[in-house]
């Protein structure tokens, strides 16, 4: 977190009470959270500023329908679920090669990631 004083000290608290002061201006809150700039001179606050850190959930990871088993020269259509977004089939673990089409016929054991 970042704010600037024109005269005095600049600290963080945690409430609008301006009673518990954040020592670290580095912070993981879990959920949305606000912070409260204040400049200190001598024993006088100013009145706090807040800072709202917004914390947005990750994506989900989807639900496999997997290990497939599959004899060679067959074919099988790759299957998954996701809470919410777009399902999206990739044949590398860096997920920069997508798949066009979920119906595969490896011809040896192969992995394919999803996101």
């Amino acid at each position: 977190m970042t704010a600037t004083c024109k005269t005095g000290t600049l600290k963080w608290y945690s409430n609008s009470s301006l009673s518990t002061e954040v020592t670290s201006t580095t912070v993981s809150p879990a959920a949305t959270t606000t912070y409260y700039a204040v400049c200190v001179t001598n024993q006088c606050k100013s009145a706090g500023t807040p800072a709202v850190i917004t914390v947005t959930p990750g994506v989900q990871k989807p639900t496999v329908n997997s290990p497939l088993a599959i004899c060679l020269n067959d074919s099988t259509t790759l299957s998954a679920n996701c809470a919410a977004g777009t399902l999206k089939w990739f044949s590398d673990s860096t997920l920069t090669i997508e798949l066009s089409n979920t119906k595969i016929s490896p011809q040896s054991d192969t992995t394919l990631c999803n996101m």
